[in-house]
């Protein structure tokens, strides 16, 4: 498929609640008991070789860095495409720590080919290009690298330097210090701007120390003493020797003394770093100042191993590499978990992904610890177990009328051996009571054209909230009733992504009922509509419901190996499978990885 098709996401969208199955395993060739055939598509089918060992690494890593802080899981991000930020954060601390990049020779090669284009394409962060060509010139700098077009960078800063001597970014921002900077790592001789070291002295005359008794001041201040004295130590001046310096340095003094107020008042970490600089550059740094800094960053690590310079209950990158900073200006080593943090986000395309994190819901959560277990990854149960104990409640972001979102919750207790409570039990057994009240009261007409209903009798088996025989009579005769003269079922207008779906589901629904539903016509119709492979664009969402229904009918697709290869196709290289093929800007998802497997599942299990 050459162009990507709008439709597909609607379906996607609008089904996407539908599409687990209850399935216990313990190897890849375990399938459900409602979905078992007597017959197998595939013969001694060897997952592992037809996945590769690199790509179940990569997969399981990704996993791994889905989890959120709540315990559950995340759609797996793009933990493939190196990001500028992060690259040069963590290299940086990398570099504190005299390490390098695992994948050192790939991280360069990435910011080679970045800073032919100034690196304007090198993050998806919302920051300005200034700041892109800083974090790029010295990513390279920490590795000893010097960028390739060396003059039309220096030319491309020099733009930025106004007629009072200072360097002022698009947004207005005076970003004389990371200029200076960069032109050093360049090799410029910056001792020729004259006008900038008269603007930097001009603004050291003006840096005037506060009172002690106001602390904020005082932290402002030493952050601003060396910011100065940094940037006139690049421009070759000894500010020691500068009229005032005396009086200048007295508040460093005076926290130096005085230590007390750093763990009264903890400053940021992006605050912390240059204070010790500061104290450090003056000779005062002392063992007190060295202790309370100690405790005050080791109360600021995080579960993962990270630190976050926002508030937020998760490691990222500036937060990490400030604490790392800090740590070794007080020559303390960072514990292993926050190393072992930051080289986990090395990208296997070179340098580092940006760490997100957000809250994790029942769907992927499922989809992660299946996929996980059937990959050999291992599953931290005890987060997982208390985020269970919430989600059963608040199965956010999906709504308590969903039938699916419980049940996937009910699946991931199955699936990792845990015991639910009496307490959580009951209350999924009646949430499974209200949920068919309320569908068999509103949600019967359209039956088949919704996979949810799937979920809910399936988990109504379950938890023993069962049918009686007159309401399954009815809504198998509802199901017969949509059948359409081709075999096919559902209101779907010549729709071929409709016609599928709701032909799936209306034999997946029959077969949960208790109805053993065998139709040439039917058959032959979903035969018939495999293309490149696949079912629908293809893509593996359509494909999966076809070859369920396929499976329950005890049923193979006509092309088993053009269904293989169409696998091979969306499997993306580095972890995951994208939803169909030439899908722009995917990297590998959860979602998409766990049909994948699934429909592999189902075509060697008999």
């Amino acid at each position: 498929m050459k162009k990507p098709f709008l439709a597909i996401f609607l379906i996607f969208l609008v089904f996407a609640t539908g599409c687990i199955t209850d399935f216990s395993q313990t190897n890849v060739k375990i399938t459900t008991p409602q979905e078992e055939s007597h017959i197998r598509c595939i013969e001694n089918f060897d997952v592992t070789n037809f996945l590769g060992e690199n790509w179940i690494n990569h997969t399981l890593k990704r996993i791994y860095l889905a989890q959120t802080p709540n315990g559950g899981f995340t759609e797996i991000v793009d933990t493939v495409t190196p990001d500028i930020l992060s690259t040069y954060y963590f290299t940086k601390a990398l570099t504190l720590l005299n390490q390098n990049p695992y994948n050192k020779a790939q991280t360069i090669k990435w910011l080679h080919e970045e800073e032919k284009t100034f690196f304007k394409n090198s993050t998806k962060t919302n920051i300005n290009n200034f700041l892109r060509l800083y974090f790029g010139v010295m990513s390279l700098s920490l590795l000893n690298e010097t960028p390739s077009n060396r003059e039309d960078i220096i030319n491309l800063i020099l733009s930025y330097k106004r007629e009072n001597g200072s360097f002022i970014d698009e947004d207005n921002t005076d970003i004389t210090e990371k200029a200076l900077e960069m032109l050093s790592a360049l090799g410029y001789n910056v001792a020729e701007l004259n006008d900038t070291k008269i603007y930097v002295l001009n603004k050291w005359s003006d840096l005037t120390p506060p009172n002690v008794d106001d602390f904020a001041s005082v932290v402002k201040y030493i952050s601003m003493f060396n910011m100065y004295t940094n940037m006139l130590q690049i421009l070759g001046i000894d500010y020691r020797n500068l009229k005032d310096y005396d009086q200048k340095r007295f508040p460093l003094i005076w926290i130096s003394q005085n230590p007390s107020f750093l763990l009264e008042n903890p400053p940021p970490l992006f605050l912390i770093t240059p204070i010790l600089e500061a104290l450090k550059k003056e000779d005062l740094l002392t063992e007190d100042i060295k202790s309370a800094t100690s405790r005050i960053i080791m109360d600021m690590k995080l579960w993962d191993g990270g630190f976050n310079l926002f508030g937020l209950d998760y490691g990222e990158p500036q937060g990490t590499y400030y604490a790392v900073e800090a740590l070794v200006l007080i020559e303390k080593t960072p514990d292993k978990d926050t190393i072992k943090f930051i080289h986990e986000r090395e990208t296997p395309l070179g340098g580092f992904i940006f760490c997100y994190q957000s809250f994790g819901d029942p769907l992927s959560t499922y989809m992660a610890v299946h996929t996980s277990k059937l990959l050999g990854g291992e599953i931290n149960e005890t987060k997982i177990k208390n985020y269970l104990s919430r989600a059963v409640y608040y199965r956010k972001p999906y709504s308590t009328d969903e039938p699916a979102p419980l049940y996937f919750v009910y699946l991931t207790y199955k699936e990792l051996g845990i015991t639910i409570d009496e307490e959580i039990y009951n209350y999924i057994r009646n949430e499974t009571a209200r949920l068919f009240n309320l569908y068999l009261t509103e949600k019967t007409d359209n039956i088949v054209e919704d996979g949810s209903w799937i979920s809910l009798i399936k988990l109504g088996k379950e938890v023993g909230v069962v049918l009686d025989d007159k309401t399954k009579k009815y809504l198998i005769d509802k199901i017969l009733s949509q059948r359409n003269s081709d075999g096919a079922f559902g209101r779907h207008s010549g729709n071929m992504y409709k016609k599928l779906l709701y032909t799936s589901y209306a034999v997946l629904l029959l077969e949960e009922l208790g109805y053993k539903y065998h139709d040439d016509k039917t058959i032959e119709f979903l035969l018939n509509s495999q293309i490149n492979g696949g079912w629908g664009a293809p893509d593996l969402y359509t494909t999966y419901q076809v070859i369920r229904a396929l499976r329950v009918m005890e049923v193979c697709p006509k092309d088993v190996d053009g269904l293989l290869k169409f696998l091979k196709r969306v499997q993306y290289p580095y972890g995951g499978f994208n939803f169909y093929e030439e899908q722009e800007d995917a990297h590998g998802g959860l979602y998409e990885t766990y049909l994948a497997l699934r429909i592999l599942e189902l075509l060697s299990s008999s």
